[in-house]
């Protein structure tokens, strides 16, 4: 589930059993454009869908990672957000 922590700023999380710890993810909508930093996997990637349809004016202009681990996670953040 995405969370709205602060004014267009989101975040989701996905435990790991193998680390014991949970990765987080944030979507960030901007002015002009929006960014996604450290993807975790989501369930439901339809609610990523909705976030950025809502902010169509400020399309996702890219994927940050800060870390390998949220490599293969970025795959289907990517998938979610065709045509950005």
């Amino acid at each position: 589930m995405i969370k709205k922590i602060l004014p267009n700023i989101y975040s989701w999380s996905e435990f790991s059993e193998e680390k014991q710890l949970n990765f987080n993810g944030y979507l960030i909508i901007g002015e002009e454009e929006s960014v996604i930093i450290d993807p975790p996997f989501l369930r439901k990637d339809d609610e990523l869908k909705y976030l950025i349809a809502q902010h169509s004016s400020c399309p996702l202009r890219g994927i940050l990672l800060t870390n390998i681990h949220h490599r293969q996670e970025s795959r289907s953040s990517l998938t979610a957000c065709p045509g950005q």
